[in-house]
C-alpha cells in the first residue's frame, strides 16, 4: 500500500517569504498522528535562519518548502519574528 501525501496546509503566518503552519509542538503531533494513523504521507521541515538564507538562494530549496506539509519554527529569532507581527508560536 502506497500512502497518499498530504498537501501543504495553510499558512499561519510568513516569515520572509517562508510558510508556518504548526504554531507549537501539541499542534504537530496530533496532526502527524492524525495524517499517519489516516494513512497519509508528508514532510515536516523546520524553519530556521540558516533556510531563510538558502531560501533567497536557491529556488530547488525555496520550492521544497512551499511543497512542505508541515513547517515549524526552529529557533529563538524565528519565533520572535513571528511574534514580532502579532502571531504567537512556539519553537518546534
Amino acid at each position: 500500500m502506497v500512502a497518499s501525501v498530504k498537501p501543504p496546509a495553510y499558512a499561519i503566518t510568513r516569515i520572509e517569504g517562508a510558510r508556518l503552519n504548526v504554531a507549537d509542538e501539541s499542534e504537530a503531533i496530533r496532526r502527524i498522528i492524525t495524517d499517519a494513523v489516516a494513512g497519509r504521507g508528508g514532510t515536516v521541515f523546520t524553519l530556521n535562519l540558516d533556510h531563510l538564507v538558502k531560501l533567497d538562494e536557491d529556488p530547488a530549496f525555496r520550492a521544497a518548502y512551499e511543497r512542505a506539509t508541515y513547517v515549524t519554527a526552529d529557533g529563538a529569532p524565528v519565533v520572535r519574528m513571528a511574534r514580532d507581527k502579532g502571531v504567537h508560536i512556539e519553537r518546534v
